[in-house]
């Protein structure tokens, strides 16, 4: 199984899209933990492949204290350690599943749900 990158940078900008051989996401140009919200996400990834959602921010200011699962892939596994996700697609060729990431930013504190939208080739 090869596992993908992504580095979601979360309260400055979050990766507008991520070409990688296993795994493509796709969100908002731009996302702030102190405003809040939720923010829908596409992913495109391999069957028998992976998707590892890396929630390291690349600015000082900003500072992500937790992440959670709050609602679980339908038909594969999501799990999360620290602040990594790994999405692994189960037999269904869509599935969704939602995060939740928590932290501080120059706006304030506060916590973003992020849902995933998931196709699987």
């Amino acid at each position: 199984m090869r596992f993908a990158a992504f580095l979601a940078t979360i309260g400055v900008a979050f990766c507008p899209s991520a070409a990688l051989a296993a795994c493509l996401v796709t969100g908002p140009a731009a996302m702030y933990l102190g405003a809040g919200g939720a923010y829908t996400i596409q992913v495109r990834v391999d069957r028998g492949d992976a998707c590892r959602l890396n929630f390291n921010p690349l600015r000082p200011d900003v500072r992500i204290s937790m992440g959670s699962v709050v609602a679980p892939a339908r038909s594969g596994v999501v799990n999360m350690g620290g602040l990594v996700a790994l999405y692994v697609p189960g037999p269904a060729t869509s599935d969704s599943f939602s995060l939740q990431i928590c932290g501080t930013d120059t706006r304030g504190t506060g916590c973003n749900r992020l849902n995933y939208r998931v196709v699987v080739r």
